[in-house]
């Protein structure tokens, strides 16, 4: 399996978390692979989810990179039938992803004073199928 060296792996873990936490709950809560999430009404929820962490990584001191934003959308793109992993969760009833993408850029939110509102919907409408299956979730 290839592998790349990063020359800032904090960066490199939030370019690619943000972009999981962008589109993985909308796939799983509409059911959809991201070409088709990509080209659907939900298109501007997935750039909201992007730009509040976005706004949450500015503030904490991490740089993303120029140009971020744009190839973060190209690679949504570009995983035209790719189905992902929180939306096969859902579907299957397993515990879901949402602890470690949303909720993490919701408290780095808090804790350096970025609002992050459509993170924290999208919260509470992914751990509602937790709830629904008799999972513990924590209430904000």
């Amino acid at each position: 399996m290839p592998s790349e060296f990063a020359d800032d792996i904090d960066a490199a873990v939030w370019r690619k978390g943000l972009l999981n936490a962008a589109s993985n709950p909308i796939a799983a809560l509409v059911q959809a692979p991201l070409g088709e999430l990509m080209a659907s009404p939900a298109m501007p929820l997935i750039e909201r989810l992007l730009d509040e962490g976005m706004a949450v990584a500015s503030a904490a001191g991490i740089t993303l990179g120029a140009g971020f934003r744009a190839q973060a959308l190209v690679t949504m793109h570009a995983g035209s039938t790719h189905l992902p992993s929180m939306a096969e969760d859902v579907s299957r009833g397993r515990a879901t992803e949402i602890t470690q993408l949303n909720v993490q850029v919701a408290q780095h939110g808090r804790d350096v004073g970025v609002p992050t509102p459509t993170h924290d919907a999208v919260i509470a409408l992914i751990e509602t199928f937790d709830w629904r299956l008799g999972r513990t979730v924590p209430l904000r």
